[in-house]
């Protein structure tokens, strides 16, 4: 019954918070074919301690969202006792932190929601239209008595909502898959090219979605944790001509998506010439570098991408780095450009190396190559040395576990030796952090679960492989040598 239970409440909290805006992927990528899904990012990102200690910045939003989950499943003839109350509470309540995380990132990067993309999804809400046509007093009975709210806190909660669906939408509108990656993945994950063809579309959907979620959940994680260094409330600021500029962003992303992307093009471009010192300008000249690139065009979209290289609008240009790597790896061309400083901070860095990695492959530059694979796993020479530092704190003593590298000392006023173990992408691998820790005095592939990440070992008795940090992955780099040996 439990088990029912709390299927019945993921499916409820996924449609009320989720499926309410009636956004789609398709609409996250509007000039890709793409199906409804989220379900690659999770809430388990966000550790349970942000959870306890957030205060929500309304507590009568809070009630009304657990009121009307609690509601629907009295309705449902579920058995609502003391443990499904908490456990709606909890839910909501990390709902709400995590919308109000994207909100942030998205405010933090200049997007904006206009009143008139609020309005638009108030009119096309289905609860909200009597007889096909919107019903004004139908949507003031509802939000009242379903939310408790007046339709200008409905309005903002929705425009806040909004903000936090932008920002995941431009994320996953930056993925981009190659030709040559797609296939490489679908080899490795079936073994053999049959129907590939056949089931290419399909593929490439589910291998956007799962980059879709690796990376979301990682940023989950470093937002969660700025969070508690950083509080305070979003807010949304708008200006005349920002507010036009996103509004007609909006409306050329919704021409794209339905299937009219040369005009969906031309009103980028007038973005761009007319609003040139708003934030929404930026982010139309990445939309258009987006479709010349689902269109094949990489020379063209590689143009695009480089427009926000010299200053570009803030947050924007790690982006832009990433996309150029992707677009010379699809051509066929060493990435060089998108070896910067810039590119090793953003979210993106792995994948953006993993691109840059296939680009040296392609020219035979070994050397290029294994640095490239390096610094796409991120993070490796950090943690070797963060280990030389522990191992000369401790009079020659390596840790036993890596989690002790993380733990803040003693003394407050020193930090951890690092934040936390990184999550890392390797080839034909998902995103993870995850150790494995191998108790021997050879390093060999036998003892590896080669499942990405990384293996260390922490035995004292082993003094030839004691305090060893290695890629848990035997996959081989072009010059044929497996990535644990790095």
């Amino acid at each position: 019954m439990q088990k029912h239970i709390n299927i019945v409440l993921w499916v409820i909290i996924f449609l009320i918070f989720s499926g309410h805006l009636q956004s789609t992927l398709a609409s996250e990528k509007p000039w890709v074919k793409t199906t409804k899904t989220n379900k690659n990012i999770t809430t388990k990102a966000v550790s349970p301690e942000v959870v306890t200690n957030y205060k929500t910045t309304s507590n009568q939003q809070f009630i009304a969202r657990v009121n009307h989950i609690l509601e629907t499943l009295r309705d449902s003839g579920t058995d609502v006792n003391a443990s499904v109350q908490e456990e709606v509470k909890q839910q909501v309540s990390r709902e709400m932190l995590i919308e109000e995380l994207w909100s942030r990132q998205a405010t933090k990067m200049g997007m904006v929601v206009t009143d008139f993309e609020v309005a638009v999804e108030i009119q096309n809400t289905p609860q909200f239209r009597k007889d096909g046509l919107y019903n004004p007093s139908l949507y003031r009975q509802i939000i009242l008595g379903q939310f408790k709210m007046s339709p200008e806190e409905y309005e903002l909660w929705r425009k806040k909502a909004r903000l936090a669906s932008k920002y995941k939408q431009f994320v996953f509108s930056t993925i981009k898959i190659t030709p040559d990656e797609l296939k490489e993945s679908y080899l490795a994950k079936n073994g053999n090219l049959v129907n590939f063809d056949t089931n290419k579309e399909k593929y490439m959907q589910e291998l956007t979605q799962e980059k879709f979620g690796i990376i979301m959940n990682d940023i989950l994680r470093q937002l969660s944790k700025q969070r508690e260094k950083e509080p305070g409330v979003v807010e949304i600021k708008q200006e005349a001509a920002s507010n036009a500029a996103w509004k007609n962003l909006f409306i050329a992303q919704e021409i794209a998506l339905g299937g009219n992307p040369v005009v969906a093009q031309t009103q980028l471009s007038s973005i761009e010439t007319t609003y040139s010192n708003t934030s929404a300008c930026g982010y139309a000249i990445l939309a258009n570098g987006d479709i010349f690139f689902a269109q094949g065009k990489y020379k063209e979209a590689e143009a695009q991408y480089s427009k926000l290289l010299p200053a570009g609008v803030k947050g924007l240009r790690p982006f832009a780095l990433y996309n150029i790597a992707k677009t010379k790896e699809a051509a066929g061309e060493l990435a060089a450009e998108a070896r910067d400083k810039d590119l090793l901070s953003a979210f993106l860095a792995p994948e953006g190396h993993w691109a840059l990695a296939h680009c040296y492959e392609a020219t035979g530059n070994t050397t290029e190559t294994k640095d490239a694979w390096n610094k796409a796993a991120g993070a490796l020479s950090s943690i070797r040395g963060a280990l030389q530092v522990y191992y000369g704190d401790h009079n020659g003593v390596f840790p036993i576990k890596l989690d002790e590298l993380t733990v803040k000392p003693t003394d407050l006023t020193q930090n951890p030796y690092i934040n936390e173990i990184p999550l890392i992408t390797l080839p034909n691998h998902q995103g993870t952090d995850v150790v494995q820790y191998v108790d021997s005095n050879e390093i060999s592939p036998n003892d590896f679960t080669d499942s990405g990440g990384f293996v260390y070992y922490g035995s004292k008795k082993n003094a030839k492989t004691w305090g060893t940090i290695i890629f848990n992955c035997t996959h081989k780099d072009a010059s044929g040598k497996p990535l644990y040996e790095y």
